[in-house]
C-alpha cells in the first residue's frame, strides 16, 4: 500500500491570530482538516511532520529539512499540506530544492482544494508558478510590515521583541503598538550601574572614584544580582548596558541586523553590530538623564581607545597557543602597570581562580617543557617508536586484508548476472541473493572505512619522529628571546599546538603541558 506524509507548518497569520484569540491551535486543526481529506481519499498515513519554530529558509526548519530527506528517497507517494506556500516560502534556491525534490521524486502533493502531480507537465508548472506567487507574496507582506515597523518606530513606539534590562515592554491602550516601562525589579539596576560608571563611590580619602565595567560586574555577582540573561555578569554585559540608548529615552532599531554571506557553497549568519542604526526618540520613560548617557559615552570610548593605538606592535609570544587549565579560556598577557612591574599571563574570567606569573618567566618554561620532552623522546626513543611502527603494519594489513575481501564479494555479484542469464537462477533468488550480497558489501566497507582511519593514525604515530621531533629541535634551535613577539609566535605554532597552564599557588611556578603539533 502507498504511503503518505502530513506536513504542517503555522503562517505569520496564523501565529497573529493565535496572539489575538488565545485559544485557537492552527495546527490542531489543519492536522484535522488533513486527516479528514486522507479518511476521504483512503490514504495511508505514516508520518506527521510539524514544524514547531519560525523560519524563512529550508536551513531554519528542521521538520522541513526531514520532509525533504523522505520525499528525496522516492518511497512515499504524496505529501499533504494545506497549501504549497506551507511547503516553500523563501528564496528562489529553496523553492528550487523543494520542486527539485518533489519532481524527481514523483511525490505528489495533496491539499485539500487540489492535488499537484509531478509527472504532469501543467501541475508541474502550476507547483512552480504557486511556489513563486507564495514567495511574492511573503515579500510583499515583509515590505508591508517594515513600513509599519518604522511608522510606529518614528512615533516612539517599541518595536522590537524583547524589553531592554530594566524595562518590560506593555501594549499601549486605545492604539497600535507598544511601548516601556521601567521594571521595579531591574530599572534600579540599571541606574547605579551607570551612576557608579560616570560618578563613582567615595575611596579611602572619601573622594568619588568611578568603576570600570569588570568591578562593575564583580560588585553585582557579589551582591547575587542576576544579569540580563539569568546568569553571572560579565564586563561585555555591563558595557552592553551602557551602549544603549533606550536608557535616555531613544530607541535604535537594526543595532544587530541579520545578515546572510556565502562561504564556500554554505550559507551563514551573521548579526554584527551597526553602528550607523536608526536612532529616533523614544515616547517611554528615560532611567537615566541624557548628561549622564553621554557622560558614560565618554568615557567608555575615550577608555577603550586610549587602550588599542590603531597600529600596535605585538607584545604576546603565546598568543593562539596558552590557555587556562580550569576554565578553558585563553590567557592574556597583562602589561606591567601599578604594583606589578612585570608584564604577566591571567585568565580574565572573572570566576576563575587561576593564578597569574610572569610573561617572561612563563616563556621560559614553554621552551625548558620543549627541551625535557624531546630529551626524554630521545631516551626512550627505540621504547616509544617500534611498538607505533608494529601497530602501522598490522593495521595496514588489516587494510589489505579487508580489501581482498571486498574484490571477491565484487566477483560473486558478477557471477550472479551470469547464473541469473544461464536460467540457473529465477529473478526471486537473483534479488535475494543480489540483496545479502548487497547487505555484506555495506557492512565490508564500513569496517574498511574505519580500518583505513585506524592505519592512518598509526602511520602518523609511527611517523612522529619524521615531523614532530625535528620540528620541535628546529624551533629550539632558532628561537631567540630577543627577536620580535610575532617571530616567537610563529615559530613556536610550528610545533606546538596548544599550551595548558595550571597554578594554583601564589609563589609557585605554574605547570604546562603542551601539545605537539603533529603534521598530516
Amino acid at each position: 500500500m502507498d504511503q503518505y506524509l502530513i506536513y504542517l507548518r503555522k503562517s505569520r497569520q496564523d501565529r497573529e491570530l493565535e496572539l489575538a484569540t488565545g485559544n485557537h491551535d492552527t495546527l490542531q486543526r489543519h492536522r484535522t482538516k488533513l486527516l479528514a481529506v486522507a479518511k476521504e481519499q483512503n490514504l495511508n498515513i505514516v508520518e506527521i511532520l510539524e514544524e514547531v519554530v519560525s523560519g524563512d529558509t529550508i536551513a531554519a526548519r528542521p521538520a522541513m529539512q526531514r520532509l525533504l530527506s523522505l520525499v528525496e528517497t522516492g518511497e512515499y507517494a504524496g505529501v499533504l499540506c494545506m497549501e504549497v506556500a506551507r511547503l516553500a516560502r523563501g528564496n528562489t534556491q529553496d523553492q528550487g530544492i523543494v520542486s527539485e525534490t518533489f519532481r524527481w521524486s514523483k511525490t505528489k502533493i495533496i491539499t485539500p482544494g487540489k492535488i499537484y502531480d509531478p509527472a504532469d507537465d501543467a501541475d508541474d508548472d502550476f507547483f512552480a508558478f504557486s511556489l513563486f506567487a507564495a514567495r511574492w507574496e511573503y515579500k510583499t507582506i515583509n515590505k508591508r510590515l517594515n513600513q509599519g515597523r518604522m511608522a510606529s518606530l518614528d512615533e516612539g513606539k517599541y518595536i522590537a521583541g524583547t524589553a531592554p534590562y530594566g524595562y518590560e515592554k506593555y501594549k499601549l491602550k486605545g492604539q497600535k503598538g507598544y511601548s516601556l516601562r521601567p521594571d521595579p525589579k531591574t530599572a534600579e539596576v540599571v541606574c547605579r550601574i551607570f551612576d557608579l560608571y560616570t560618578a563613582g563611590e567615595p575611596d579611602e580619602n572619601g573622594s568619588l572614584r568611578p568603576l570600570g565595567s569588570y568591578k562593575i560586574s564583580k560588585r553585582l555577582n557579589s551582591e547575587n544580582i542576576p544579569s540580563p540573561g539569568g546568569t553571572l555578569w560579565t564586563s561585555s554585559s555591563v558595557r552592553d548596558i551602557l551602549k544603549n540608548p533606550a536608557y535616555k529615552g531613544e530607541l535604535r532599531w537594526h543595532w544587530r541586523p541579520v545578515t546572510k554571506r556565502m562561504e564556500g557553497g554554505v550559507l551563514r549568519i551573521l548579526t554584527p553590530t551597526n553602528e550607523n542604526a536608526t536612532i529616533r526618540k523614544g515616547i517611554h520613560e528615560a532611567l537615566v538623564s541624557a548628561e549622564v548617557w553621554d557622560k558614560a559615552q565618554q568615557l567608555r570610548t575615550g577608555s577603550s581607545h586610549s587602550r588599542v593605538p590603531e597600529k600596535r606592535t605585538p607584545q604576546n609570544p603565546l598568543v593562539g597557543l596558552i590557555y587556562c587549565s580550569r576554565c578553558g579560556h585563553a590567557m592574556t598577557r597583562m602589561l606591567a602597570s601599578g604594583h606589578n612591574r612585570y608584564d604577566r599571563y591571567a585568565c580574565l574570567n572573572a570566576e576563575c581562580r587561576t593564578i597569574s606569573h610572569r610573561a617572561d618567566a612563563t616563556e621560559r618554561a614553554v621552551l625548558d617543557a620543549m627541551a625535557a620532552w624531546l630529551e626524554g623522546y630521545h631516551l626512550n626513543e627505540d621504547a616509544l617508536q617500534n611498538p607505533r611502527q608494529d601497530a602501522a603494519k598490522k593495521a595496514a594489513a588489516e587494510v589489505h586484508k579487508k580489501e581482498k575481501a571486498l574484490q571477491q564479494l565484487q566477483a560473486q555479484q558478477g557471477k550472479l548476472y551470469d547464473l541469473l542469464e544461464q536460467g540457473i537462477y529465477s529473478t526471486e533468488i537473483f534479488l535475494q541473493r543480489s540483496q545479502e550480497l548487497a547487505g555484506r558489501k555495506d557492512a565490508l566497507e564500513e569496517d574498511l572505512r574505519q580500518l583505513r582511519v585506524n592505519a592512518e593514525k598509526a602511520a602518523r604515530a609511527a611517523n612522529l619522529w619524521k615531523n614532530v621531533v625535528p620540528t620541535m629541535e628546529h624551533v629550539l634551535r632558532a628561537y631567540d628571546l630577543e627577536a620580535s613577539a610575532e617571530e616567537r609566535n610563529g615559530l613556536l605554532k610550528q610545533a606546538i599546538e596548544k599550551i595548558v597552564y595550571q597554578k594554583d599557588t601564589a609563589g609557585e611556578a605554574p605547570t604546562l603541558f603542551f601539545y605537539p603539533k603533529i603534521k598530516k
